[in-house]
């Protein structure tokens, strides 16, 4: 659940930019990293994927170059016109598996905190995203229905 804009106080809705998004309070900057697949996919019609390792290094060089943040902490720091220099939020959108089985060890070896968004209709039972079922079908599948 996105918290309400006037939560933060002091931003703006040109603060926040879909796709990639950052918070300015007081000359202080943040960035947060949507990621969505942590996997090596062919075809990835879509660019949704990350490759493990491609992941394994920018986690490498958050942790060493950056000040990595949970989101919830960078929304209170934010509010108080505290955020930390460098300071990156990592997200993994879309509940994914490979969010749970390939990026979570990941972020948990090297200490990055990381916000996992999950969808949580059809939890009860295995499906596919509709967009990865055409993807499927139409790029995959040899003959298409």
């Amino acid at each position: 659940m996105k918290p309400a804009l006037d939560v933060v106080s002091g931003l703006s809705v040109k603060d926040v930019v879909s796709g990639f998004s950052r918070t300015v309070t007081s000359g202080s900057k943040a960035a947060i990293l949507a990621y969505h697949r942590i996997a090596t996919l062919a075809p990835d019609c879509h660019a949704l994927c990350t490759p493990p390792d491609e992941f394994r290094d920018h986690m490498e060089y958050i942790r060493r170059e950056c000040t990595p943040i949970a989101l919830d902490d960078l929304v209170r720091a934010a509010a108080s016109g505290r955020i930390p220099e460098r300071a990156v939020a990592v997200t993994l959108d879309d509940g994914y598996l490979d969010a749970l089985t390939t990026a979570s060890p990941i972020l948990s070896d090297l200490g990055v905190p990381a916000t996992f968004f999950v969808n949580t209709d059809r939890l009860d039972e295995e499906h596919e995203r509709w967009w990865d079922i055409l993807e499927r079908i139409f790029l995959c599948e040899t003959v298409p229905p």
